[in-house]
């Protein structure tokens, strides 16, 4: 909120100038940023223009979410210090709206995925799950989404109008991974709003609804649990299928287990969730894996469990389902180590291009230094010195990008899990991957990895397209704000034509596209809780068990 002491003209220029100028040094995609959305984000003067004719600290805000979210990219974010959050007491989010593959904006409807009946009782409040939101205090739907999505920064068009949607009756000043920041919000809320639905039977209803303050957690921004984040879960009676009232990297499915379903992990202190099922005589595997990092212990500890789990499902069940739905990424480390208990044979990696940046030169040094000075064998020394020369070469060059390097280790190809003695422990029989838009980062990466290897079948919908890391860095130190940029882009080993896009091997923004378009995200799931795509996903796995012969 506005305090009275507002930043001058001369600060908020100067935070500005700061922030662009580092997003100018490390900032990896903005040579494809240009070609593919048309933004130039060396091109600030028209910014620096805004900047000093904003009126108030709130506009400055606005203006530096809009040039961020400008890069459409997961990674690349803007956060000011804030935990103001209010919401009504009911979920929406933007179903049916159809692959989104190429970087226009999506379509589809926004519908109502959850309500609290303990604010909102069926008496006073009768509009049901499956209802049309239509607007909020005399404004559309799509007006709002429109001015919501301008601070949203999101790899995938898709997942931009869903956070989009959520955040016009869950309400956040900062923002968050399921909430679009609004920083005018606290100024702009009223006591209560105005509220018209369109139900089910095509009668059209308007209501008055309170807001209510929500308790937010401390954590660090644009991550589970940060500012803007719920800390607790109000009495919904059914959770959206997004699971729009949980932060991302949710343990369970987000789909209905087929029958006969029984589990294995999913305590608080697993890593994963598991449990196997029968579907057309035969045996199917499950395993969720929630986040690309270790969320019960150490990352060793993550690796063996997941080890664990991969030897049961390899003796008793004839086909896998990996779901990594939902999944915001975390570890390459980790992805590589995951990955490489599901292929039995060698695998080629993702590699990565970088700026060629002074501080990704010393950083490469030290790796020469580190294999020089503890008598590495010569290749590997050799593949250190050959790295950082090509990328010395690049930064005296002035090249926007370095080449391409495998992501982990010295080799394109990694080796399968094995034993102690050597033997391959990888899961060999016929794999089925889940993905979803909010399949982000480490998740696009090991989706990537899962198509290029020709290791199963991709099912769901594309990936976010989150295609690189992420380094988070001060904003300016006036305004107090965080923001973060995506210092790498993961380079996948085949060019892909995608509609709307130019070819390229880059996942970033284009995200893994599935072999099976089925989308969760649909007016009949929601109102059948999600079954006809659990079903699906039985279908597509038991014919490609069949397939492959069962083995």
């Amino acid at each position: 909120m506005p305090c009275r002491a507002q930043l001058t003209t001369e600060q908020k220029l100067y935070d500005f100038r700061q922030m662009t100028a580092y997003y100018q040094y490390t900032y990896a995609p903005q040579v494809w940023k240009k070609q593919v959305f048309g933004f130039d984000l060396r091109d600030t003067a028209p910014w620096l223009d805004r900047v000093q004719r904003s009126a108030d600290d709130l506009e400055f805000y606005e203006i530096c979410y809009e040039y961020v979210a400008s890069l459409n990219d997961s990674h690349s974010k803007y956060q000011m210090r804030s935990n103001w959050a209010v919401d009504l007491g009911f979920t929406v989010d933007n179903y049916d709206a159809g692959p989104g593959a190429g970087p226009e904006p999506v379509s589809g409807v926004v519908l109502i995925d959850s309500i609290d009946r303990n604010r909102l009782p069926p008496g006073l409040f009768p509009f049901q799950i499956g209802d049309e939101l239509l607007s909020v205090d005399g404004v559309s739907v799509e007006d709002w989404i429109r001015r919501l999505s301008k601070w949203v920064a999101n790899s995938s068009s898709r997942a931009k109008r869903s956070v989009a949607a959520q955040g016009i009756v869950s309400r956040s000043q900062a923002g968050s991974p399921i909430r679009a920041p609004f920083p005018r919000a606290p100024l702009e809320t009223k006591e209560s709003a105005t509220v018209q639905i369109r139900r089910q039977s095509g009668a059209i209803e308007t209501y008055t609804i309170k807001w209510q303050k929500t308790p937010v957690n401390p954590g660090g921004p644009g991550g589970p649990g940060g500012p803007g984040g719920p800390s607790r879960a109000p009495a919904w009676n059914r959770p959206g299928l997004r699971a729009s009232v949980q932060a991302p990297a949710s343990q369970m499915p987000g789909f209905p287990l087929p029958p006969g379903f029984q589990q294995r992990l999913g305590k608080p202190t697993d890593f994963f969730f598991s449990g196997v099922f029968p579907a057309a005589e035969k045996r199917i595997g499950l395993i969720r894996i929630p986040v690309m990092a270790p969320t019960a212990g150490p990352e060793a500890e993550g690796i063996a469990q997941f080890a664990a789990e991969i030897a049961f499902m390899q003796t008793n069940t004839d086909g896998l389902i990996i779901d990594i739905m939902h999944n915001p990424g975390g570890s390459q480390s980790y992805v590589d180590a995951l990955y490489s208990y599901i292929s039995p044979q060698p695998f080629e990696q993702l590699h990565f291009v970088w700026r060629p940046t002074l501080y990704v030169l010393a950083d490469l040094y030290v790796q020469m230094a580190d294999a020089e000075a503890n008598h590495a064998d010569p290749a590997t020394v050799a593949f250190y010195r050959n790295m950082f020369e090509q990328v010395e070469a690049a930064n005296k060059q002035g090249a926007d990008l370095s080449p391409p390097f495998p992501a982990i280790g010295t080799t394109d190809f990694r080796e399968p899990a094995r034993n102690a003695q050597g033997s391959v422990i990888a899961y060999s029989k016929p794999i089925m991957l889940l993905t979803d838009d909010v399949s982000i980062s480490g998740a696009d990466a090991f989706a990537a990895m899962f198509q290029d290897n020709r290791r199963g079948i991709n099912f769901g919908v594309r990936t976010n397209g989150g295609g690189g890391n992420a380094e988070q860095f001060p904003a300016g130190v006036y305004s107090e704000a965080l923001t973060g940029s995506e210092i790498n882009l993961a380079v996948r080993n085949h060019v892909l034509n995608v509609p709307g896009y130019p070819p390229t091997k880059y996942i970033d923004n284009v995200g893994v596209q599935p072999d099976i378009f089925a989308d969760l995200m649909t007016k009949d799931n929601l109102l059948n809780q999600g079954r006809p795509f659990s079903q699906a996903v039985v279908d597509a796995i038991t014919a490609y068990v069949r397939q492959q012969g069962g083995k």
